[in-house]
C-alpha cells in the first residue's frame, strides 16, 4: 500500500497572503536594461501620465476608503 506524503507547511507559510505565491526572487547578474527589454517597458512622459490620470473618475471616494482598498 502506498503512503501519501504529507506536506509540512509551517505556520509562517500559512500566514503568507495568497498573492505571495506570484512573487519570484530577483535574478542575479541581470542588468536593468535587460529587464526592461524582457518586460517590454515603454516609458511615458509626465504629460502623458497626467492626461490618463486626469480622466479617472474618483467619484466621492474618501482617502480613507482608497487606503482601505489597499
Amino acid at each position: 500500500m502506498k503512503r501519501l506524503k504529507s506536506k509540512n507547511i509551517s505556520n509562517k507559510e500559512k500566514e503568507k497572503p495568497a498573492f505571495m505565491e506570484g512573487v519570484k526572487p530577483i535574478r542575479e547578474n541581470g542588468s536593468l536594461e535587460e529587464i526592461m527589454i524582457e518586460q517590454g517597458y515603454k516609458p511615458c512622459t509626465y504629460d502623458e501620465f497626467r492626461a490618463v490620470a486626469d480622466q479617472i473618475d474618483w467619484g466621492n471616494v474618501s482617502l480613507e476608503e482608497l487606503l482601505k482598498g489597499l
